[in-house]
């Protein structure tokens, strides 16, 4: 069967958690928001037309989300990679793109965001 390279993407997921370096970051939730993106082939899924053959994004989501939730890090390049080690090593994966955001962490911008991806490798 011929490989079909499908890639997912899963946008704008929203979870509140500790993420930084001052006391107040320390003990305050804030706001997180993540998007992963991640190739796989899809040719059996797509063939059979069957959901077990397919990776299963609502529990990615699910995992993720639940995951930031609990976190506690100083560094948003940490939560990064973490997360895309986590997506990364899931069974059939073979490329990840995670993008995470902290929405007006720096003064006078909108948003920092930190990416972590093996797509230009």
């Amino acid at each position: 069967m011929e490989e079909k390279l499908t890639e997912i993407e899963i946008k704008n997921m929203r979870v509140r958690a500790i993420l930084g370096i001052n006391d107040w970051e320390r003990t305050k939730k804030q706001d997180i928001v993540i998007s992963i993106q991640f190739a796989y082939d899809a040719a059996t899924a797509i063939e059979d037309d069957d959901i077990k053959n397919a990776v299963d994004y609502k529990e990615i989501t699910k995992n993720v989300l639940k995951f930031v939730e609990n976190s506690n890090y100083f560094l948003i390049e940490t939560l990064a990679d973490t997360l895309f080690d986590m997506i990364s090593s899931l069974k059939g994966i073979k490329k990840t793109h995670v993008t995470v955001e902290k929405p007006h962490a720096l003064r006078f911008c909108d948003n920092l965001i930190v990416r972590r991806s093996d797509y230009d490798e």
